[in-house]
């Protein structure tokens, strides 16, 4: 069923989202084995280095119980595994094997293979003016988000991938810098 927002252009892309995702959880389950939740969750490992699971689940804004069970999954099928800290003796930093890279390396070509086919058809034009329009939205809504009065949620920042006042003393841990850990 198609979204009801009362404005066609939201409820359009909405529903594009939606299909999109579930097209791309689809590709990765019958190419990789991996939902788009746990591919999410090798990118990051593999971006951002052995991370503590804590900063992980806040970093992708689960619960620490579901990326537990999450790890638990991918170090069980030899994607990951859980190593000591080397000054925290209580944490655990969770890496990517070797397994685990040559899969999230598959996973992505597939993934990127069935992203393509869906705008193929557009001619350079179309996508340039797609693009441009697409993200004429992206900024009203952060416009929106980030001006006094707005109706975003309260925490939340205009900036999508940073969370909002979680950024330690350290810098990138902590929600690992918005998922651009530098």
């Amino acid at each position: 069923m198609k979204p009801r927002t009362g404005d066609e252009i939201i409820d359009t892309l909405l529903a594009v989202s939606h299909r999109l995702r579930h097209r791309v959880n689809d590709t990765l389950q019958v190419t990789a084995g991996l939902t788009l939740a746990r591919f999410k969750v090798l990118q990051l490992i593999e971006r951002c280095g052995p991370s503590r699971l804590r900063d992980i689940a806040d970093a992708t804004d689960v619960t620490a119980r579901t990326m537990t069970e999450t790890v638990d999954w991918l170090e069980g099928e030899g994607l990951a595994i859980r190593t000591a800290h080397p000054t925290d003796r209580r944490a655990l930093l969770v890496a990517l094997t070797d397994a685990g890279r040559a899969r999230l390396a598959a996973a992505d070509r597939h993934r990127t293979a069935a992203v393509s086919a869906m705008t193929r058809h557009l001619s350079t034009a179309q996508r340039e003016e797609f693009l441009r329009l697409l993200r004429s939205v992206l900024d009203a809504i952060e416009d929106t988000a980030a001006s006094p009065g707005s109706t975003a949620n309260p925490g939340t920042t205009a900036n999508p991938g940073t969370f909002a006042g979680r950024t330690g003393p350290d810098g990138p841990p902590e929600a690992l810098a918005g998922q651009g850990c530098s």
